[in-house]
């Protein structure tokens, strides 16, 4: 598999109707254009992964919490090519560009492709929150210290 990735902080609106596309995936969960709007021109990071005909087919976006940590808000891949490897591709260069914070997240309970993932890539858990999402859905936040190392090479 050919991809790119590359920051797109700058310029992410060039790529908003896709970024709205692919939030489609998270149902109930899925932030409207405004919610996406006002995340993005607060996150300190936005890498889009991209095919050989440099589609965007998967983005994950950040926010500096602190000066020792990054919060990930959104990650996400196309349901067309999941399972392709972008997300492991994704995950890893955001762990590579921010290898001197740690990492946390929250992801919905029953996503288990998302949590295997994150486990893979050295994430440990660091306790849940009951009634993270709209519909009281439960989220497990996971965290990966900068120190603890990583599963993706």
């Amino acid at each position: 598999m050919k991809y790119f990735v590359r920051d797109i902080t700058q310029f992410w609106k060039n790529y908003e109707p896709k970024i709205s596309d692919m939030e489609d995936i998270f149902g109930a969960d899925a932030w409207n254009k405004d919610e996406l709007r006002e995340q993005f021109n607060a996150s300190v990071n936005i890498i889009g992964a991209f095919d050989n005909d440099m589609n965007l087919v998967g983005y994950i976006s950040t926010e500096l919490k602190d000066r020792f940590e990054h919060y990930i808000w959104t990650f996400v891949v196309d349901p067309a090519v999941q399972g392709k490897g972008y997300g492991g591709i994704l995950l890893k260069h955001l762990m590579n560009t921010t290898s001197n914070r740690n990492l946390s997240l929250h992801v919905r309970k029953e996503n288990q492709s998302a949590r295997a993932l994150y486990e893979k890539a050295g994430f440990v858990v660091n306790g849940s929150d009951l009634n993270h999402y709209d519909d009281g859905g439960e989220a497990i936040i996971y965290r990966l210290d900068v120190y603890a190392g990583s599963g993706l090479k």
